[in-house]
């Protein structure tokens, strides 16, 4: 405890003292940004320092502006652990453009072949490839793809059951699962005919073989909205 309360404070002096400038990330940097990293490290990457810092006294968030991403308001969230270094980096809009092109070529070279791909079968596709690219020891044991009969508007509803084969404390398991779960809620928004959201976590090193948190999420406008959170009691 006592190493992340020594670079929050330090971070907090260097804010004070403005002697560095507010860095941005763009994809090039982001790529270049790896696990095990310190935050001196990655400052010397990205230029600078960073934009917020939200601190829960378990491990440490540094918060960045994405540069030249595929959406407007893109940001980089990285994740330090007690021993000072880097443990897990998410983007949100920043490489999203690169995985819709890879998703149609993909798509594109299927079709070539005459062979006829749903649009229950391109959700899934770009679902997993989502989780595969950001969300670190995340395993998708199934993911279903069903139409929202409920709506009968032709939308559809996501259910991925996804492991995460990490061993933290509870806070930091809660932390991550939250954050996930809103990542991957934001990024499917912007798919316009899906409607529902559910993502069931499955955390060996609180509960084997069940479930431990389950996230449902709704759409509302543009947006991904949470409805529920619910965690089993090896996480509360």
């Amino acid at each position: 405890m006592k190493k992340v309360l020594s670079v929050g404070f330090a971070a907090m002096l260097l804010t004070a003292c403005g002697s560095e400038e507010t860095a941005t990330i763009n994809k090039e940097e982001y790529n270049k940004i790896e696990s095990g990293m310190t935050l001196d490290e990655i400052k010397s990457i990205v230029g600078g320092k960073e934009k917020s810092i939200y601190d829960d006294g378990t491990f440490i968030e540094y918060e960045f502006d994405g540069e030249n991403g595929a959406e407007s308001d893109a940001s980089v969230t990285l994740m330090f652990n007690e021993e000072e270094v880097l443990d897990t980096k998410i983007e949100n809009g920043l490489l999203s453009s690169n995985k819709a092109q890879e998703t149609m070529e993909d798509t594109s070279e299927v079709n070539d072949e005459n062979v006829e791909v749903t649009r229950e079968e391109e959700i899934e596709k770009k679902a997993k490839g989502i989780i595969k690219e950001n969300y670190n020891f995340t395993k998708v044991k199934e993911l279903e793809v069903n139409q929202n009969l409920g709506l009968n508007d032709g939308s559809y509803i996501v259910l991925p059951h996804l492991k995460w084969d990490a061993m933290n404390n509870t806070d930091r398991s809660k932390r991550l699962l939250e954050m996930y779960s809103d990542d991957l809620a934001a990024t499917l928004a912007k798919e316009g005919d899906i409607s529902e959201l559910v993502v069931f976590w499955e955390v060996p090193y609180h509960l084997e073989g069940k479930n431990v948190a389950k996230f449902t999420y709704t759409k509302k406008g543009e947006d991904m909205i949470i409805g529920e959170r619910w965690y089993d009691p090896s996480l509360r």
